[in-house]
């Protein structure tokens, strides 16, 4: 039998042709396919999907597509297409990868689970290489205790003009009934971990509850440094509708960080040049505040615009027609409430300087069912009976028994007796 060194050199280089393309074969049917589901699964571990899994995976000359990605143990969460553009010799002895689409993606969320989520996904941009991605029709199932909501999405995420840098672009866009805008964003995820994002808001419309806003627009910013956070917005409307009371110059400023929050709102009543409607929120820690305040010079007359404005005709006695300058607000108690109960609200009006009524309720926001009982004197109780049609079972003396739907007290729908 010849030896080795007795072959000729054909011969060799023959067999190590033969070498050479079983082992590209096997770096082609085995290695790559195996290489390519562990940098997916990397990734999304990474982005916080510790259960995903890879239904179909296809090699590309120039790169690899994974499809019908599950991104949770259930099948909510799901990926529809994932294309890594590459140079297979590169991509298997380095891992590096040109750029990343990923198309068709699917979550669902909570209002609760959101910030926990948004958390991890700055965490995985953080450790992204330095590549093009690009995301196309995201969709973001939000539910709320206002409704479920529908976010769409699309980004761009590159490190193009600075390679320990990541630049961001987005576009989210809402379209339903309970919530619709079109929102652009831009910023960047700094080395440090910083992520700095803006955004103007256009067409905004809201029906949420008794409030509905047909057109607003605004701004937000978002800024991210480790556990620290900081949410700020504000939001412009011409015009609104509180319980189908008509509102004008509607104002909202938003301010959340990770400690600290507060929200503002200011509005006045359309054609009552007079009334002013504010709303401030704050937080300190897990001690939360807030009063609701609507003053004017006339109640007697904004009562009388309430009438013509809602079309709804009214009993207007001469102890509310007359009533003139007034003070009326509604104060968060949080010290009677209860984790996943009723809000406790304590409520006020005074009438020229002196006490109309003052009492407490209880608010439950999956309903807006109210409960509780108003005190005011023997005059006043009977014209608030005939003007917001109380039956006459919620009257005792001068107390007044709050027991049903708000909106249907406010919107001054007839309940018999």
């Amino acid at each position: 039998m010849p030896t080795i060194a007795g072959l000729s050199r054909r011969t060799i280089l023959l067999l190590a042709l033969i070498g050479l393309v079983f082992t590209g074969l096997y770096l082609i049917m085995v290695q790559a396919p195996r290489s390519a589901a562990a940098h997916v699964e990397s990734l999304l571990r990474g982005a916080g999907f510790s259960d995903a899994t890879i239904g179909d995976m296809t090699l590309r000359p120039s790169g690899f597509a994974a499809k019908d990605i599950h991104l949770d143990r259930e099948g909510y969460d799901r990926i529809g297409e994932l294309k890594a553009d590459l140079s297979w010799p590169v991509f298997l002895t380095t891992g590096k990868i040109g750029q990343m689409a990923v198309r068709d993606v699917n979550i669902i969320r909570t209002s609760e689970t959101l910030a926990a989520s948004g958390r991890q996904l700055v965490d995985a941009l953080m450790h992204l290489p330095s590549y093009r991605l690009t995301l196309g029709n995201v969709v973001i199932d939000l539910g709320t205790q206002y409704g479920d909501l529908r976010l769409t999405a699309e980004a761009a995420v590159n490190s193009d003009s600075n390679p320990e840098d990541r630049d961001i672009k987005a576009r989210i866009i809402a379209a339903q009934y309970q919530l619709g805008f079109d929102s652009n964003w831009e910023g960047a995820l700094r080395r440090d971990g910083t992520l700095e994002l803006a955004a103007k808001l256009e067409g905004g419309r809201l029906n949420f509850g008794p409030l509905q806003i047909s057109r607003f627009n605004g701004w937000m910013g978002l800024d991210i440094a480790g556990t620290d956070y900081s949410f700020q917005s504000q939001m412009e409307a011409g015009g609104a509708k509180f319980f189908d009371i008509p509102l004008q110059n509607v104002t909202l400023v938003n301010d959340h960080r990770a400690k600290t929050a507060s929200v503002i709102a200011r509005a006045g009543i359309s054609g009552m040049k007079d009334v002013l409607f504010t709303a401030d929120y704050s937080r300190e820690g897990d001690n939360p505040a807030f009063i609701a305040a609507l003053k004017g010079d006339g109640l007697g007359s904004l009562l009388d615009y309430v009438e013509e404005s809602t079309g709804q005709p009214k009993t207007l006695r001469p102890a509310l027609e007359q009533a003139g300058r007034f003070n009326g607000t509604l104060t968060y108690q949080p010290e009677r409430g209860f984790v996943g109960g009723p809000l406790p609200f304590s409520v006020g009006m005074t009438v020229e300087d002196g006490n109309m009524l003052n009492g407490t309720l209880l608010f439950y926001p999956e309903n807006f069912d109210v409960r509780g009982s108003l005190e005011t004197d023997a005059d006043m109780v009977g014209a608030l009976k005939d003007y917001f049609k109380i039956p006459s079972s919620s009257i005792r003396q001068n107390f007044i028994r709050l027991d049903g739907n708000s909106r249907r007290l406010l919107r001054f729908e007839e309940k018999k007796d």
